[in-house]
């Protein structure tokens, strides 16, 4: 209804054409939220590879700290063996 337009001035027409716009908007709305069903599953799969990924992340940092600790005990043994010669 416009600005003025008295309620029984709205011809069938116009309802018409009104019905269509807010179908149009509901079919879309609808669209949209059918697309919304999929979310919570793909959250949990990145959850559950999360883990598995946070779990690898843990086992190459106790390995590169291992490998750390035994270059700096090389590095000792080596200039031990340099100062030695």
């Amino acid at each position: 209804m416009k600005d003025g337009q008295s309620p029984s001035s709205i011809t069938p027409l116009n309802n018409g054409v009104v019905l269509e716009e807010i179908n149009d908007k509901l079919e879309r709305i609808l669209e949209a939220t059918d697309t919304l069903k999929d979310v919570p599953a793909d959250i949990r799969d990145i959850k559950e590879r999360l883990v598995t990924v946070e779990s690898d992340v843990k086992t190459i940092k106790a390995v590169v700290t291992d490998q750390s600790q035994d270059l700096k005990t090389h590095e000792i043994r080596i200039t031990h063996l340099e100062q030695a010669a």
